[in-house]
């Protein structure tokens, strides 16, 4: 074998140990988890903290914001959030986010409303993270 061709045979060699030894990629993230606590900050300077179950794709909690409190329940169906929270005052919130990233989930395009005054809306975020589920 010439010198060229061990050469190259070694080069094959390391570079197919190599690719071996890679790290495999983290599949795509398929379900996403909601923390089960999670604080809502919005725009218009509201904020609510809310408690959650670990349902699947429906969920059921409590929120609290400013001395009141009131029932949610809600969905997350693939990367989209959308919740309803019954305020003590007959009031009800309604919450929709998008869901983004894939390791340490974030909301993304909160929107709220109160439904009985629709053409009102703020923006939402939240300082809390979701996770991954399921891969």
């Amino acid at each position: 074998m010439t010198f060229i061709s061990k050469t190259i045979a070694s080069a094959i060699g390391i570079a197919t140990l190599s690719a071996g030894l890679a790290p495999a990629a983290h599949a795509a993230c398929t379900q996403w988890r909601m923390p089960v606590e999670f604080s809502i900050v919005q725009a218009n300077g509201a904020r609510a903290s809310c408690t959650i179950g670990r349902g699947g794709q429906r969920f059921t909690g409590t929120c609290e914001s400013g001395g009141h409190s009131g029932k949610a329940s809600g969905t997350l169906a693939g990367r989209e959030f959308s919740m309803d929270v019954r305020w003590g005052n007959g009031s009800v919130g309604a919450y929709t986010a998008v869901l983004r990233g894939d390791e340490q989930v974030s909301f993304e395009h909160g929107r709220t409303f109160d439904r009985t005054h629709p053409a009102r809306w703020s923006i939402w975020t939240s300082p809390d993270r979701g996770s991954c589920r399921a891969r």
